[in-house]
């Protein structure tokens, strides 16, 4: 495992939802189905290639929703990009409550992006399906 095609030297484009949060409870009442959910999160991809689109799916990846993007850092004098990139997304409430799953994936500037299912492999490294 220690040649040159199995040593990992890159990371792949990868995603992350933080809000909601695991278990959250959102309250659910006239005026909260009446305002828009933020949703957020973070992206990042290897070999310092920029994030360019992050996605949300709430219908199992029918359709999809562009999100909000704030990249906080600038290129550095090589046009690589190496830190996280922060991205939200509003939603309706009511399609929100809707949904039986939510879903991110990212795509960088070499339009690498996240699988739907999850790709076996011996050292199970390098996963990163939807999530």
């Amino acid at each position: 495992w220690l040649t040159a095609e199995y040593i990992i030297t890159e990371l792949n484009t990868n995603s992350a939802i933080t809000t909601p949060c695991h278990e959250e409870i959102l309250a659910i009442n006239s005026w909260t189905t009446q305002t828009p959910y933020t949703l957020k999160g973070y992206a990042y991809s290897g070999g310092g290639k920029k994030v360019v689109r992050v996605e949300v799916t709430m219908d199992g990846g029918e359709s999809w929703y562009q999100c909000k993007m704030d990249h906080q850092e600038k290129p550095n004098k090589y046009g690589k990009y190496w830190c996280w990139c922060f991205w939200s997304l509003e939603v309706d409430m009511m399609a929100l409550l809707a949904s039986k799953e939510i879903a991110v994936r990212a795509w960088d500037e070499s339009h690498n992006t996240q699988p739907e299912k999850l790709i076996w492999n011996l050292m199970g490294m390098m996963n990163m399906a939807w999530f």
